[in-house]
């Protein structure tokens, strides 16, 4: 989707009482059109229009996304002209990716459900795609430095600081490990 289609669908989108109307009509779980009771019914349990002459209001403030059959009369029937409305309004509403669980992603260090989640998440999010591209070159630089081995003597550090805690010696001050790392003369 270019830049220009999505700030005009944002103009739209940014209406007041649109979030809700758009929350239903973007659902994965609605069909391509629905009849207007049924949005009716569906946007005021989410805060939408109160009746049904404020949600023919709304939607036709909404009119250059929607398709209306029967526009105004008891059968009418409402839904977005294109499924790139509704990924781009879920897109808006749906959190971004976190940038340390792309890290994740691109380690696979992740469950199998929750990659999916995110992958299903970026086919939909160009900020979060545009993230992964940047999390992934940032990879590829360090491997290429060798920024992706743990600096010598951490492994050791490490496990003698687990066998203090363990051993009852984790209490030992900064002065005194300063002390003790110090060459004696």
């Amino acid at each position: 989707m270019t830049d220009a289609l999505a700030n005009a669908y944002d103009q739209f989108m940014d209406q007041p009482d649109s979030v809700p109307v758009l929350t239903v009509l973007a659902s994965e779980t609605t069909e391509t059109v629905m009849s207007l009771q049924d949005l009716f019914a569906a946007a005021s349990t989410l805060g939408g229009p109160s009746s049904v002459p404020r949600l023919r209001d709304v939607l036709l403030s909404l009119q250059p996304l929607l398709l209306r059959v029967n526009p105004g009369t008891a059968a009418e029937m409402v839904g977005l002209r294109h499924s790139s409305i509704a990924a781009h309004f879920r897109s808006r509403q749906s959190p971004h990716i976190e940038e340390n669980e792309l890290w994740l992603l691109v380690d696979v260090e992740l469950a199998l459900e929750r990659q999916e989640e995110l992958l299903e998440h970026l086919d939909e999010c160009t900020p979060c795609l545009e993230l992964l591209a940047r999390v992934e070159r940032l990879k590829r630089l360090f491997a290429r430095a060798g920024g992706d081995r743990a600096p010598q003597g951490l492994h050791e550090r490490i496990r003698a600081g687990v066998f203090r805690m363990a051993t009852g010696q984790a209490g030992m001050e900064l002065g005194e490990q300063q002390e003790s790392q110090r060459p004696r003369t």
